[in-house]
């Protein structure tokens, strides 16, 4: 006696590395409606970053399906991103050991955008914070950060390493890419050039500060990993000189 088929679903699906850390498919099996229940499936992954793992089954520890014919599984990524091969097979004939198989495919991608921030930066010599916004608003005293020394940062859940960029909002010109952390003095100069200069010596003198950075408009920050996702921009206020 021959049960007719078996279904595996979803049939594809990307899964995001940095809030998925499972995946679950399920299998049915169609054919006669009193022959559908009680049939054992065997779930492998057969190819991909989790090739080989072990899952958990619902709703039987043995993965045996339901009076519909249905059977999950589900199992966790353990591996980096890439694309799973899931293949599900039973016993279609009995004793003739013939069996049927369907294949899903998942695929584990960095989806999700690092996280920057501008935050107050050191004079150049390290000495200290200098305080922000003494002159005009949105700061608690006024502007944002009127110096313009600006600790550039970003984090990412998947990617340890993301970079950063600083964007003249006037200009469009892009400064970077640098590692988070990297500290700059932006000076808005409107109708000169946009210009990058290295900071510092290798002295020691002014070494906290790493460029100097002139737009003709306030600077933007956004941040950049690995995958190619990019955080949206962020404004960082800076008075235009002449003060």
């Amino acid at each position: 006696m021959f049960v007719y088929d078996i279904g595996l679903t979803p049939a594809t699906e990307t899964k995001d590395l940095a809030t998925d850390t499972t995946h679950t498919v399920t299998a049915t099996i169609g054919g006669e409606p009193s022959m559908v229940g009680s049939r054992v499936v065997t779930f492998t992954v057969t190819d991909g970053p989790n090739v080989g793992t072990t899952g958990v089954c619902t709703v039987s520890d043995d993965c045996a399906t339901d009076a519909d014919g249905n059977v999950s599984w589900t199992y966790e990524n353990s591996g980096p991103g890439g694309t799973d091969t899931i293949r599900a097979c039973f016993t279609v004939a009995d004793p003739t050991g013939q069996t049927g198989c369907a294949e899903a495919t998942v695929r584990w991608a960095d989806t999700t955008p690092p996280l920057a921030a501008c935050l107050p930066g050191p004079n150049p010599h390290g000495e200290n914070i200098p305080p922000a916004g003494w002159s005009s608003l949105p700061g608690a005293k006024g502007g944002q950060n009127e110096d313009g020394f600006y600790d550039l940062m970003a984090e990412d859940a998947v990617d340890p390493n993301p970079q950063v960029f600083a964007v003249d909002e006037a200009t469009g010109h892009v400064f970077g890419p640098y590692p988070a952390g990297t500290i700059v003095k932006w000076t808005q100069a409107p109708g000169a050039p946009p210009a990058e200069k290295k900071m510092g010596s290798n002295k020691g003198k002014a070494r906290a500060v790493d460029y100097h950075l002139r737009g003709q408009g306030d600077m933007l920050v956004y941040a950049v990993d690995a995958s190619g996702n990019a955080s949206d921009p962020l404004v960082c206020l800076v008075p235009p000189l002449p003060k």
